[in-house]
């Protein structure tokens, strides 16, 4: 038998398989395009992307992996952050792959092998100002946000795509 457990296995268009006789078991793990046929879910597993800092410089700057700079760290975004299962560690594991803390902030581990050494923001709810309806093709539709911070650019987005202009905080 083979598991996957607080793991993440991203940019491979699923290229997981089962050879015959063999079998697999996932949990608390994120899988680009989700688990194979056969495989047994444990729970916990995700298909969203894992928001690396820079998955295409794996190892980072200095080109050695297991550093501060690896380009697979999480972003403080990140599903992954605080989303694997502390019982999935194994006995006496106490580091990540960069020597770090296994787990930070939370309590509960990460997916991945890095754990995220920051604080998760808090998210922010603000108030919108402005509004009416909106078609396709259309001019759109101003907004604003109250309560929001002064000296800080908000940006609306769909996805990683930007929706209109940056917003400038208002108090």
């Amino acid at each position: 038998p083979f598991f996957l457990k607080n793991c993440i296995v991203w940019g491979t268009a699923n290229s997981i398989g089962i050879n015959a006789g063999g079998s697999l078991s996932v949990g608390n793990s994120t899988v680009m395009g989700g688990l194979p046929v056969g495989a047994t879910n444990l729970g916990g597993n995700l298909t969203t992307n894992p928001l690396f800092v820079n998955a295409a410089d794996a190892d980072g700057a200095d080109n050695i992996f297991g550093t501060s700079d690896d380009g697979l760290h999480l972003q403080v975004c990140s599903p992954a952050a605080n989303s694997g299962s502390n019982t999935f560690i194994p006995s006496g594991l106490t580091t990540d792959f960069a020597n770090n803390p296994r787990i930070y902030n939370s309590g509960t581990v990460d997916m991945g092998a890095y754990e995220l050494q920051t604080t998760s923001p808090i998210p922010a709810v603000f108030a919108m100002t402005g509004g009416g309806s909106y078609c396709t093709g259309g001019a759109g539709v101003a907004i604003g946000l109250s309560n929001s911070e002064t000296g800080v650019t908000y940006q609306l987005k769909n996805g990683a795509a930007d929706v209109g202009s940056p917003v400038s905080g208002t108090t």
